[in-house]
C-alpha cells in the first residue's frame, strides 16, 4: 500500500470525517479523529 494524505473534517458537535483527495469515494465518519484515522487503512484498500 501506498503512501497518501488523509484531509480530516472535525466537528465537535457532529464528528470527524476523514477522506483521501486522491482517491474520490475514500472516506470513514467516525465519532472523533483517533477512530477516524484507525479506520482510514482498510478504508483505502477496499
Amino acid at each position: 500500500m501506498g503512501t497518501y494524505q488523509v484531509y480530516l473534517e472535525i466537528k465537535p458537535e457532529v464528528g470527524c470525517m476523514a477522506h483521501v483527495p486522491d482517491l474520490p469515494g475514500c472516506c470513514w465518519r467516525a465519532r472523533n479523529q483517533e477512530e477516524a484515522l484507525s479506520r482510514m487503512p482498510q478504508a483505502i484498500q477496499d
